[in-house]
């Protein structure tokens, strides 16, 4: 689930370059018909069925949804896509793999992701969580690069006043305590984004690790 600024990025490029190996392994990716194909997929689609409509963004302009109407829509899409791409996987797998580092941005409050459980309930015998963790100062500074990129106006001392515990983005408790209170403490597996702590230095190899210690079925991929 993220978060926010802890390579996710690279860990998708990762996943989806391998997509061969992880089949093989017994690990599923989803890709939705709809997204964009140069884009590397990160799930986004997921979280939109459930994230707050008062927070339109830009996901929604691409996917041509402007109206409550447009978003119901989209999401009977999803989930028939969805449902329909597992029940035509192959035997061998055993695990499906869901990334979006707008499940920690974006599913902000207990009725997202208790919406968001629900709709797993009927599709998956166990849901696993594992997050990445990233010391909030460090975080904020590399979030006010990447709005700067976008247009960000603000001098840094004033955008770091949003990095504070009242903040969903920055309170990491807070966010993972939604999660756990969902699907269960035991459900959550939380990492420290930092080189000396992820295994061999690098977010694929750490994450490959931790599902397969989740699921006892090892998985080896190339670094993107």
């Amino acid at each position: 689930i993220g978060t926010e600024k802890t390579g996710s990025t690279a860990l998708q490029a990762c996943l989806f370059s391998n997509e061969s190996a992880l089949t093989e392994a017994g690990y599923a990716l989803f890709r939705f018909s709809k997204d964009d194909p140069t884009q590397i997929p990160n799930n986004r689609q997921i979280v939109a069925m459930f994230q707050d409509l008062e927070f339109w963004d830009d996901y929604f302009v691409q996917q041509g949804i402007t109206t409550a109407e447009d978003h119901s829509a989209f999401c009977a899409q999803v989930r028939s896509e969805f449902t329909g791409w597992l029940g035509a996987l192959p035997p061998q797998i055993h695990t499906v793999i869901l990334t979006s580092e707008h499940f920690h941005s974006l599913l902000k409050n207990m009725d997202a992701v208790q919406a968001l459980s629900e709709f797993f309930a009927p599709l998956f015998e166990d849901v696993r969580v594992v997050g990445y963790f990233r010391e909030q100062g460090d975080m904020c500074r590399s979030f006010y690069t990447t709005r700067l990129l976008n247009g960000e106006t603000r001098a840094f001392n004033t955008f770091t006043q949003e990095c504070v515990p009242e903040s969903h983005y920055y309170n990491h408790l807070r966010m993972f305590s939604l999660w756990g209170d969902t699907f269960g403490d035991d459900a959550l597996t939380a990492r420290i984004y930092d080189r000396k702590h992820l295994r061999g230095g690098d977010i694929c190899t750490d994450f490959c690790a931790a599902i397969s210690q989740i699921t006892n079925q090892p998985v080896e991929l190339s670094s993107a």
